[in-house]
């Protein structure tokens, strides 16, 4: 793994933190596979870090460890000072609902919702205020006529950004984004970024895998698996 980018201020009780982190995986002969490899990484709030590589390096499953979403098999991970690794999974569950925005690359959106309505997902009770908000953030992503939509009558593109949209609404503090835009066009991938770079103001830390210029150039650091 190697790291380049602007020197920015990084504080370990700050922001997020991944240290020796490792994951093995079994496969079903029995055989232990190392997907990571005593990873480290650091994002502070209003800091954007693009991890890159090519296929198969374990960008993506390093991005679902640092979101909570799969356990390392060893290494320490930190949010805040909290020692994420040490949390049971509900606490850890409460966390990554409470804190984290992520983006698979997946994009997946439930069918039988309209688009402003998968937006709000996550929302229990949406109030007025959050649909404006759900509305808001689709015209900054370039689809705020799809609103009332449904997601089987939008493009893959569209789709991808309405996912996007949902892991803003909330304005949390960390977001982890999955080839945001991978199924983009250039004029669409630079609104997407454009709002990024917004949340980033904002002081939110953004973690993002890609391997498209337009994001690696808006980057404050890269980490090459």
């Amino acid at each position: 793994m190697s790291e380049q980018g602007t020197t920015t201020a990084r504080t370990h009780s700050a922001g997020f933190t991944a240290h020796g982190v490792t994951l093995v995986r079994t496969r079903p002969d029995g055989t232990s596979v190392p997907v990571l490899d005593d990873l480290n990484l650091e994002v502070s709030p209003g800091e954007m870090v693009c991890v890159s590589g090519r296929s198969g390096t374990g960008k993506s499953t390093l991005l679902e460890v640092c979101a909570g979403g799969v356990r390392p098999t060893s290494g320490e991970l930190f949010w805040a000072g909290t020692r994420l690794h040490a949390l049971p999974d509900r606490p850890l569950e409460r966390w990554r609902s409470a804190t984290v925005g992520y983006l698979d690359q997946g994009s997946s959106l439930l069918e039988e919702l309209r688009i402003v309505e998968n937006v709000l997902l996550g929302i229990a009770r949406p109030s007025t205020a959050n649909i404006h908000a759900a509305h808001a953030v689709l015209t900054r992503l370039g689809i705020g006529h799809l609103a009332e939509s449904w997601p089987r009558k939008c493009s893959g593109g569209e789709r991808q950004r309405a996912a996007i949209a949902r892991a803003l609404l909330r304005a949390v503090p960390l977001l982890i984004f999955d080839e945001p835009t991978a199924s983009l066009d250039a004029r669409s991938a630079t609104l997407v970024l454009d709002v990024l770079d917004e949340a980033r103001t904002e002081g939110a830390a953004i973690l993002v895998a890609s391997h498209d210029d337009l994001v690696l150039n808006r980057a404050d650091r890269i980490i090459h698996l």
